[in-house]
């Protein structure tokens, strides 16, 4: 694929993302898949955002009794933890870096 196609699939895919934002079909998937299209388009204060959230939908779920969903949770929080730490590096010498504290 060429650079061209892959913006165009990445907009196109925008209107919907942003459609689900709202409705209560916006579990931990969802929010996953959000921060890594935000994470494609450069915006990695977002996509944290998203990623925070996938994280709070996976303390619902019975993270601590259920081996896959424990596994799933460990696996967002790691993400998210790179995910600050991509973000601060970027934002190094910015205002950005003071929003992450």
């Amino acid at each position: 694929h060429t650079a061209r196609s892959r913006m165009f699939i990445l907009h196109s895919l925008e209107p919907l993302l942003k459609a689900v934002t709202p409705s209560k079909c916006a579990g931990p998937e969802f929010w996953g898949v959000y921060a890594r299209w935000f994470k494609l388009q450069g915006e990695l204060l977002s996509a944290t955002e998203c990623l925070l959230k996938q994280c709070r939908g996976l303390q619902t779920s019975k993270w601590q009794e259920d081996e896959a969903a424990f596994k799933a949770f460990g696996r967002a929080s790691l993400d998210l933890c790179s995910a600050y730490r991509e973000a601060a590096a970027a934002s190094e010498g910015n205002t950005g870096a003071k929003e992450l504290a």
